[in-house]
C-alpha cells in the first residue's frame, strides 16, 4: 500500500468518525478498528510521518479509550486532539 492510498483510506475513516460525532452517535467498531489499523500502518512511512507520529498515535489511543469507556464527551475531545495533531502535521508538509 502506498502512503497516498493509506492517507485516502484514513481520510474516509476519519470523516466517518466525525459524521457519527455530529449525529451524536458512537462510531461503529469496524470503522474505528480500521482507522486504528491504518494509524499503525503509518509507522511504516517514517519519512512521511516525521516526529509528529508519536503524538498522533497517542491522540488516537485516547480516541480508542474514550470509545471503550463509552464516554461521548471524552470521545469528542479526543477526536479534536487527533484532528489538531493531524492538521499540524499536514501544515508542516506544505
Amino acid at each position: 500500500m502506498t502512503f497516498k492510498h493509506l492517507k485516502k483510506r484514513m481520510k474516509s475513516s476519519f470523516k466517518s468518525i466525525n459524521e457519527n460525532l455530529l449525529a451524536e452517535r458512537f462510531p461503529g467498531k469496524a470503522t474505528v478498528d480500521g482507522f486504528l489499523v491504518e494509524v499503525d500502518r503509518m509507522a511504516r512511512f517514517p519519512d512521511q510521518c516525521g516526529d509528529r507520529y508519536p503524538d498522533f498515535k497517542e491522540a488516537c489511543d485516547g480516541l480508542l479509550r474514550a470509545i471503550e469507556n463509552e464516554d461521548f464527551d471524552a470521545l469528542r475531545d479526543r477526536y479534536a486532539d487527533v484532528k489538531r495533531v493531524r492538521d499540524a502535521c499536514h501544515r508542516g508538509k506544505k
